[in-house]
């Protein structure tokens, strides 16, 4: 990925019941979020933003299964099952659940699940507009939030569920830890939306992410080695290869 010039905030990207959720982070430290109706808005919205991480899979298989999956989830202890197969392109396309799965049998040898197929709609978005915006290819990056979490802790992956009390607690602490205002602008941002259009751990994961944004170009990826789909979507991970100082 190359940044032609110094990027004037980074940007962490949830999905949310309200659409898509931004976090936008100055190199001041200075936040903000913003639900988007949808992720052509959201990416406008950005310019001259770069990078822009986003939780959800970019680079979709077509029978080969993405490997990036597996490495993640070798990574990530008890936090594994957070990280999900993702179903080909094909299977997303299909009118329903059952006939998602066959497709999705004939494709890639196995079903998909629920969750994959209830998230379908906002990974067809988001290939859509890179299909329709190649440009946006280079600053555009999938980020698994726990994966990023387990990089900012140091390589450890995060001991509580981020919808539980303790979860959320622990992931604030690490983020405040790497921006000073991250617990104050969580607290008004809950204040700011309500619970049907965005949730605590939504906002702790697009932060989680703008702040991963920020580290560029001190990133890792997964896998090492680059994997492409059918259209030559990067089929990987990023993440912070940052480590906190003291004092």
């Amino acid at each position: 990925m190359e940044i032609r010039q110094a990027p004037a905030h980074y940007v962490g990207v949830d999905g949310c019941k309200g659409g898509w959720f931004a976090v936008s982070l100055t190199k001041d430290g200075g936040l903000t979020g913003t639900v988007y109706p949808d992720i052509a808005v959201l990416m406008a919205a950005c310019k001259p933003a770069a990078p822009v991480l986003i939780d959800i899979p970019i680079g979709l298989p077509d029978r080969e299964k993405r490997q990036v999956e597996s490495l993640a989830r070798q990574r990530l202890g008890p936090r594994a099952y957070s990280v999900f197969p993702v179903p080909s392109r094909a299977a997303l396309q299909a009118d329903d659940y059952p006939m998602a799965c066959q497709v999705n049998r004939e494709k890639m040898g196995k079903a998909l699940s629920k969750q994959s197929w209830f998230i379908g709609p906002k990974i067809l978005e988001v290939d859509a507009y890179l299909a329709a915006h190649p440009h946006a290819q280079a600053s555009l990056r999938e980020c698994h939030p726990e994966l990023a979490f387990w990089a900012l802790g140091g390589g450890q992956p995060m001991a509580h569920a981020k919808k539980t009390q303790e979860g959320q607690q622990a992931r604030l602490a690490l983020l405040s830890a790497w921006v000073s205002d991250a617990e104050a602008f969580f607290q008004e941002t809950l204040k700011q939306y309500k619970r049907k259009d965005l949730l605590a751990d939504d906002i702790l994961d697009a932060l989680c992410l703008a702040i991963t944004a920020s580290h560029y170009p001190d990133w890792g990826q997964l896998p090492e080695s680059m994997q492409y789909d059918l259209r030559v979507l990067p089929m990987e991970m990023v993440y912070s290869t940052r480590r906190l100082t003291k004092g």
